[in-house]
């Protein structure tokens, strides 16, 4: 794949200095006063504040107010074998430096299960406890109903919910638990036993839960609205995976867009307002040498076109060592940057979680291709425009995000802002904290996957 094709010299753009730089901001002191100006006071006195939400801030959302960002198998893994486990000391010393990037929670951990809750309490964070049950010693899998059924044997669910039952009330009482994830993985939903299973566990999990904690099960990526309805209408979450580059979307990252797409409709299909709403990029394909330079663009993309279009959440697949996956260091420090901008003092979780959709400003492209297609299925093409915009007002300030889902570079102004000296505006992130705003209008220019984010206040 050729590098120009990939947009890479589109990476320096004029008016994008330190775009990959891992400087962000926190907000300024927010001024609810009046301006002398009345449509500077109705641009800004719209939206919700903080001081009005209610939930826990010591809680991670949709419990609490806390975004939601980890890292499946924090301190999982190694570079000779997945699966074998580092020694302590480098496993402790690889966990805290995620820790101390403000991530809320850590996990699902798979093989390093039984000390979540420790590594959660060492860094005051959360925890996605996941729950296997066991069944004549052995946890079981996908396979195990497929077993089940070769042999013609009914599935034994009073004993599965029996192990669940007992592995929830045995570490039911610890406050680091924040979620449940609930195995197997992947669950087919034309399955009739085991969407009865997944019924019945989703069940029994909340049964035995005092604090009635909400359920999670991850879904493949390739699944549409229409399936995951099919295993949502159970669980609290919709966590369908992202693996843009192990999917074949590395070119054409727009498939992210569709992908939140899929989960926001099957929350419409089952009228489910409380269904929440997980992103799940990957960080476990090594690129191509040629396409190292690519991966903070990527992994910025990845992050923000979700966002934009809806997810709630971030849980990145996955922070595990692995055996020919060189560019681990180069994906989680970028992750780690975005995680700084959510959680951090910047807090842009808070605007993503509670912030309100406005309407009121208008994006005019001027250069860069208008559309972009992105085959998702046999016969399936899913078309979207090249620029996103987002528009937030949250705290009595708006936060505007332009996303570029095309492999070219693409420019144009957002507009609609009032005409005031009393408007201020500021780059979210990079190198410069002032930005110039003209005649109302943000000029902007993206590389290729580009996302640019700003500031308007008082």
């Amino acid at each position: 794949m050729k590098l120009q094709k990939l947009g890479l010299v589109a990476v320096a753009v004029v008016g994008l200095a330190g775009f990959f730089a891992t400087k962000c901001y926190g907000l300024p002191e927010v001024k609810t006063g009046s301006s002398a100006d009345a449509k500077v006071n109705a641009f800004f006195d719209v939206g919700p504040l903080s001081s009005e939400n209610k939930l826990p801030v010591d809680e991670v959302f949709p419990r609490g107010r806390k975004f939601p960002f980890s890292f499946y198998s924090v301190g999982g893994g190694s570079m000779n074998k997945r699966g074998e486990l580092l020694p302590e000391a480098e496993k402790i010393a690889d966990q805290d430096h995620i820790l101390a990037a403000g991530v809320t929670l850590v996990g699902p951990q798979y093989e390093l299960n039984d000390e979540i809750v420790a590594l959660a309490k060492r860094g005051k964070c959360k925890a996605i406890y996941t729950l296997t049950p066991v069944f004549e010693g052995q946890p079981i899998n996908i396979k195990s109903f497929q077993e089940w059924s070769k042999a013609k044997r009914p599935v034994p669910f009073d004993d599965l919910m029996k192990s669940l039952a007992e592995q929830v009330r045995a570490v039911a009482s610890n406050p680091e638990i924040a979620w449940w994830d609930v195995t197997p993985e992947e669950l087919r939903w034309w399955v009739k036993n085991e969407m009865t299973y997944l019924e019945l566990a989703t069940k029994t999990v909340r049964e035995n839960d005092p604090m009635k904690r909400p359920v999670m099960m991850y879904d493949p990526g390739h699944r549409g609205a229409t399936s995951l309805a099919k295993t949502n209408r159970f669980l609290d979450f919709s966590s369908k995976g992202m693996y843009t580059n192990y999917s074949g979307y590395r070119a054409d990252r727009a498939w992210n867009i569709w992908s939140i797409q899929q989960e926001l409709e099957a929350k419409k299909i089952l009228q489910r307002d409380d269904l929440v709403i997980l992103a799940l990029p990957e960080m476990f394909q090594q690129p191509k040498d040629e396409e190292l330079p690519l991966v903070p663009s990527w992994v910025r993309y990845d992050v923000y076109s979700a966002l934009v279009t809806g997810a709630q959440g971030i849980v990145v697949f996955s922070a595990s060592k692995r055996s020919k996956f060189t560019a681990r260091e180069l994906y989680l420090e970028n992750y780690l940057t975005i995680c700084r901008e959510l959680t951090g003092p910047l807090q842009l979780g808070q605007v993503f979680l509670f912030g309100q959709a406005i309407n009121d400003l208008t994006l005019n492209q001027s250069t860069g291709p208008k559309e972009v297609s992105v085959k998702v299925g046999k016969d399936a093409v899913f078309n979207c425009p090249t620029l996103t915009l987002g528009n937030k007002a949250w705290n009595h300030c708006r936060f505007v995000f332009v996303v570029n889902s095309s492999a070219e570079q693409a420019s144009g102004t957002v507009e609609g802002i009032p005409l005031s000296k009393d408007v201020k505006i500021r780059p979210l992130w990079g190198e410069s904290t002032t930005c110039p705003l003209q005649d109302g209008k943000i000029s902007f220019t993206l590389p290729a996957w580009g996302v640019a984010g700003w500031m308007l206040y008082r």
